[in-house]
């Protein structure tokens, strides 16, 4: 078994000497290891997501909702009096998190002036030129103690759509 003590300071020689005794199970480490660890993992990190989903998955993806894999389309709805919704489609995803891209909408039905109604996911090629480094993104995954999956991209949740149009209203 290994340990590392790390400090913002430095270490006095008997700490030093005392490491030497444990036979390289304890690492001494300042805040410039700290740094370097930052910044290694920091290289690591892909900002645009979108370069992580070919043109093939969507498709695929899109062809597995249509026969029959509801869960890969994903709502959320915002707000009290104004109420938005956000559709998307699920790309990847691990037991904890996965990888969801915004799905344009279209409006099915709304009221004379505009202000309310209700709207679906475009669900056909046109998502093929929505994808972007904007329009890709992470979520942290959840399942809860019945088995209903929710995401959660640190403003919206997501639910598995219902495949019904979803009301929207932008009176305040």
């Amino acid at each position: 078994m290994r340990g590392q003590f790390v400090t913002t300071s430095r270490y006095l020689p008997g700490v030093a000497a005392f490491a030497g005794r444990c036979e390289g199970r304890l690492e001494l480490k300042t805040s410039a290891d700290v740094a370097d660890w930052c910044g290694q993992a920091q290289q690591g990190i892909i900002r645009d997501k979108s370069v992580l989903v070919s043109d093939q998955h969507l498709l695929s993806a899109l062809s597995r909702f249509e026969r029959g894999s509801h869960d890969l389309v994903v709502h959320a709805h915002t707000g009290y009096r104004t109420i938005t919704n956000s559709f998307a489609l699920v790309l990847k995803e691990t037991r904890h998190a996965a990888l969801l891209m915004y799905l344009p909408k279209r409006i099915v039905g709304q009221d004379g002036h505009g202000l309310e109604g209700h709207e679906v996911p475009i669900l056909d090629n046109r998502i093929l030129t929505e994808r972007s480094g904007a329009t890709v993104f992470r979520a942290k995954r959840s399942v809860d103690s019945q088995g209903h999956v929710s995401y959660w991209d640190g403003r919206n949740l997501y639910f598995k759509w219902s495949r019904q149009a979803c009301f929207f209203s932008h009176i305040d």
